[in-house]
């Protein structure tokens, strides 16, 4: 999905390379968290820029009260590994 649980019990979810072009988990409050990758491919495997709900993420992490009422979270991929992501 690009995201995962980074230890049992805590709220923080690292950020990955996702490997599909689109992911939605429907939330029992009946909202989506919607993962939009739609360059990601084999030959473009690398986060050049990532998003939750249209403001950039810095750092590798996000926190569960980010997603817990619904999010989008887009990635755009590349080629090639980029410091900046």
């Amino acid at each position: 999905l690009g995201f995962y649980p980074v230890c049992p019990g805590s709220d923080s979810y690292a950020i990955g390379s996702p490997l599909f072009q689109k992911a939605v988990i429907h939330l029992e409050n009946g909202s989506d968290v919607v993962i939009n990758a739609p360059s990601n491919s084999p030959s473009a495997p690398y986060i050049s820029r990532k998003t939750l709900n249209g403001s950039a993420i810095q750092g590798n992490f996000m926190k569960y009260d980010d997603l817990k009422s619904g999010a989008v979270v887009d990635f755009e991929m590349s080629d090639t590994p980029s410091c900046n992501q």
